[in-house]
């Protein structure tokens, strides 16, 4: 099968990974022996990378 178009959701506008991808970093934080993060720590280390560029884009005065 020849595929024509590739969807890829990188900032979780289709679909919040957000979940799966903090279970994942955990499974390697227990692996590791580390102290694992609760999902909203989580979220606070992962930032959206459409809203940080467009805001320094914005701010920026020509």
């Amino acid at each position: 099968m020849k595929y024509t178009t590739i969807a890829w959701d990188w900032n979780g506008t289709l679909l919040d990974d957000a979940r799966i991808c903090s279970e994942c970093v955990n499974d390697m934080l227990r692996k590791r022996n580390m102290p694992i993060l609760d999902l909203e720590t989580y979220r606070s280390y992962v930032e959206n990378p459409i809203i940080k560029p467009t805001s320094i884009y914005l701010t920026l005065r020509w």
